[in-house]
C-alpha cells in the first residue's frame, strides 16, 4: 500500500516525504544523545563526582571505620610508702661540770686588844727600860704582851706573860734590858696576841742617858 501511494504522490510528495522522514531522524537522535546525557549525569552522581571523561570504574564502597572501644585503664595499686626510719640525736656529751672551790670563809677578826702603856722609862738601877702595860675591856688569860725598843737600826725586843684581872688583861710591870741600849730616844711599843685577840699600843718615846 504504501508504493502505492508514494507513486502516486508525485515529484510534490515524494519531496515532503524525504523531509519529514528527516525530521524524525533528528527527533531520535535528539532523543538518544538527551538519554545518554541523562545516563551519564546519574553515573556521575552516583559515583561521587567521577570525572566524565576518566574510564567507568565500579564504585569502591565505603568502608565506615568501626570505633575501637578504648582500652579500660586498669587502676594500679597505690604503693604504700615505705616508712623512713628517723635517724635519732646523737646525745651531745653531758658536761661535766667544773667543781666549785668553796674557800672557806675566813676566821673573824679577833675583837680589838690594844694594850695600853701606862708607864716607860729607863731605869738605873736596872739598866734598862721599865715597861708597864694593860689591855682594857678585854679579860683572858693565856695570852702575851711583847715589848719592843727601838732607835735608828737597832732594836730590843722581849715577851712577858698577861693575866687577867677584874676588868681587864694586865701586862704588868717589866724590865726590858740588853746591852744595846745607846744614848738617845728609843720607841717603845707593846704588842698583845693570844689565841682570840691581838693589838698594838701605839709607840713611846724613851730617852736613854
Amino acid at each position: 500500500m504504501f508504493a502505492a501511494r508514494r507513486e502516486t504522490r508525485g515529484p510534490i510528495g515524494i519531496a515532503n516525504g524525504e523531509r519529514r522522514s528527516t525530521w524524525w531522524i533528528w527527533v531520535v537522535v535528539a532523543i538518544v544523545v538527551l538519554a545518554a546525557l541523562g545516563g551519564t549525569a546519574w553515573l556521575l552522581v552516583a559515583r561521587g563526582g567521577t570525572d566524565v571523561a576518566g574510564p567507568t570504574t565500579s564504585a569502591t564502597p565505603t568502608v565506615t571505620p568501626t570505633p575501637t572501644a578504648a582500652p579500660t585503664r586498669t587502676a594500679l595499686p597505690t604503693p604504700t610508702p615505705t616508712p623512713t626510719s628517723t635517724p635519732s640525736a646523737t646525745p651531745s656529751p653531758t658536761p661535766t661540770p667544773t667543781p666549785t672551790v668553796t674557800t672557806p670563809p675566813a676566821p673573824p677578826a679577833p675583837p680589838a686588844a690594844t694594850p695600853f702603856i701606862s708607864f716607860a722609862a729607863w731605869d738605873v738601877q736596872q739598866n734598862g727600860i721599865s715597861v708597864s702595860a694593860t689591855v682594857p675591856g678585854l679579860v683572858e688569860t693565856g695570852g702575851t704582851c711583847t715589848i719592843t725598843a727601838t732607835f735608828q737600826s737597832k732594836s730590843v725586843s722581849q715577851s712577858f706573860p698577861a693575866s687577867a684581872s677584874a676588868d681587864s688583861t694586865e701586862c704588868g710591870s717589866n724590865i726590858l734590858t740588853s746591852p744595846q741600849f745607846s744614848t738617845g730616844a728609843w720607841t717603845v711599843v707593846v704588842v698583845y696576841t693570844s689565841a682570840e685577840s691581838g693589838g698594838t699600843s701605839p709607840g713611846q718615846e724613851v730617852d736613854v742617858p
